[in-house]
């Protein structure tokens, strides 16, 4: 059975700290899928849309040759329909989304929902961190 890994993400322009986490993922799994988030929700989440719109940063990640499939995010916050679409064997997060992952266990605890997260270490955040690089 193909062991798949999900990873959720805005990935608003590729970069080496990206690339980093991307190849950590992939490696935990056979297929890595992305849950890539709308315009609209990182509008939501960072108070500004992103520099690249959705179908850019779908193709950027599916050409780095790391990304088997990437799929919508959610349009409410919190509602992890990409987990019950991809139904992967573990899901993979960066060192930067601790949030994530507590909301992820809570909506996991409350569906009784039982997937192993992993949390990925950072590569030079000091250099390679999207709001950093984005300003």
């Amino acid at each position: 059975m193909k062991k798949t890994v999900l990873s959720f993400g805005v990935f608003d322009g590729l970069h080496p700290g990206h690339f980093f986490f991307l190849k950590q993922a992939k490696e935990q799994g056979d297929e890595l899928i992305i849950s890539l988030a709308r315009d609209e929700v990182v509008l939501e989440l960072k108070g500004s849309l992103p520099t690249y719109h959705f179908n850019l940063r779908k193709k950027a990640l599916t050409e780095t040759g790391l990304v088997g499939q990437v799929i919508r995010g959610d349009y409410t916050i919190g509602a992890y329909r990409s987990v019950t679409v991809a139904r992967p064997q573990v899901i993979c997060l960066g060192y930067d989304q601790q949030m994530l992952k507590l909301s992820l266990d809570d909506w996991m605890s409350k569906y009784e929902i039982i997937i192993p997260i992993i949390t990925v270490d950072a590569f030079q955040p000091e250099n390679y961190k999207s709001s950093l690089l984005n300003k």
